[in-house]
């Protein structure tokens, strides 16, 4: 130690020893020929305290955990939560030298999330250092594949731009069998979906649950990777209105129109997604809108002729579906655009097809459009009023028969 830091003098162990000796019982521990810390936060403050005089030592010897979490650049100006050591400049060599053996010994994952990389400053200064020093830069093509997903799951470009040196590295998989472009997708980096694609990476290739990269940047709103993945040149073309069967046979226009993400949807249709696209229920982007409050979307399907009327296994309308879940602005925008309120369906009757609803604003709403309680008293089915008794609705009992309701109707 003394040596490293250039010290004219050495004092004797045996004296340092001895003050360290001093301080066992209620700060240290002995053993052997070294004395152990009793508490975390006491050790961390008296590393911080020598590090300012023994820093290349410090750096190169302290546990991988210390260095990881405890020493950071002087020059990165970040928020830090805990004890920081400063590398002053002329020590920075020292510790970019211990980052490179770290990444060599398979710290891959644990050195690219390290807390500094989100500064793009850091990310250039250590990239340089391992461009200037590749003869040390011994990661295997296993640690390769793992470093190249961690960068561009978190977006690192430059990194990103040093391992596709090797284009092999745009195609590489991991256990799920995501390519580096399915977790750039995913996690919205544009540059690095750019970067890929130029590298020639294939932008249409599943994973193991055959999912493709443009369905994880719908999933997740990135219309900009959306874009670039739609009108890109390359001979791969990308299939908009592909159906994903680990997802329940939904498009990517269900998940956008269940999302609300209702400029994508907008840009997905103008692309030619079919808007009347089915899942594995029979279900439309228009019935998956029209459960949730996104109810500006409503209006986007609408207008590239979504069939309002359309009906799934279950044998629900969209506008059923908003009643169900008590939408009261989209079931008002769906009736305005000439929905079905009297849609009757093999034996059910009219308003009893909405025998979810519990909110009386959206049965008055219905009855004052012309929703039917029944058709004919003959016909013994079940009505609107069996389900609000059956729901305990009391007002919306009241309401029906006021408005003519036959109290002793009877079903089959």
């Amino acid at each position: 130690m003394f040596h490293e830091s250039a010290f004219l003098q050495y004092p004797s162990k045996k004296r340092l020893m001895s003050s360290l000796r001093s301080l066992s019982g209620s700060y240290v521990t002995e053993d052997i020929d070294k004395v152990v810390f009793v508490h975390e936060t006491m050790k961390n403050i008296v590393l911080f305290c020598i590090a300012k005089t023994f820093m290349k030592t410090v750096i190169k010897y302290c546990k991988t955990e210390v260095f990881l979490d405890h020493i950071r650049l002087d020059c990165i100006d970040a928020e830090q939560d805990v004890l920081a050591i400063k590398v002053p400049t002329e020590h920075q060599e020292t510790y970019f030298r211990r980052l490179v053996l770290e990444l060599n010994n398979g710290l891959i994952s644990t050195i690219f999330t390290n807390q500094q990389n989100k500064c793009e400053i850091f990310r250039c200064m250590f990239l340089k250092y391992i461009q200037e020093h590749l003869e040390d830069f011994h990661m295997n093509n296993t640690q390769k594949c793992i470093a190249m997903h961690v960068i561009s799951t978190n977006g690192y470009r430059e990194y990103v731009s040093f391992f596709l040196q090797d284009k092999s590295m745009a195609k590489i998989k991991d256990s799920a069998g995501n390519t580096p472009l399915h977790t750039a997708c995913k996690n919205g980096h544009l540059e690095v979906v750019t970067n890929l694609i130029e590298t020639n990476s294939k932008i249409y290739i599943a994973n193991t649950e055959g999912i493709k990269p443009l369905f994880y940047a719908c999933e997740n709103n990135h219309l900009e990777i959306v874009k670039l993945l739609l009108t890109t040149r390359l001979k791969e073309k990308v299939k908009i209105n592909e159906k994903y069967l680990t997802k329940g046979n939904r498009g990517v226009l269900h998940v956008v129109a269940e999302q609300g993400f209702t400029d994508l949807a907008m840009f997905l249709l103008k692309m030619k997604a079919d808007v009347n696209i089915r899942d594995v229920r029979e279900r439309t982007p228009l019935h998956l809108a029209s459960k949730t409050e996104h109810s500006s979307m409503i209006p986007v399907l609408l207008e590239y002729k979504a069939n309002i009327n359309a009906i799934d296994v279950g044998e629900r309308t969209p506008l059923y579906v908003a009643c169900s879940r008590n939408q009261k602005e989209i079931v008002k925008i769906l009736i305005d655009n000439k929905a079905d309120i009297n849609l009757k369906i093999r034996r059910k009757c009219d308003l009893c097809m909405l025998r979810q609803f519990g909110s009386i604003e959206i049965v008055k709403l219905l009855i004052e459009n012309g929703a039917k309680l029944l058709k004919n008293e003959s016909e013994r089915c079940v009505v609107p009023l069996h389900q609000a008794c059956k729901n305990d609705n009391e007002d919306i009992v009241k309401y029906l028969i006021i408005c003519g309701s036959l109290v002793n109707h009877k079903n089959q």
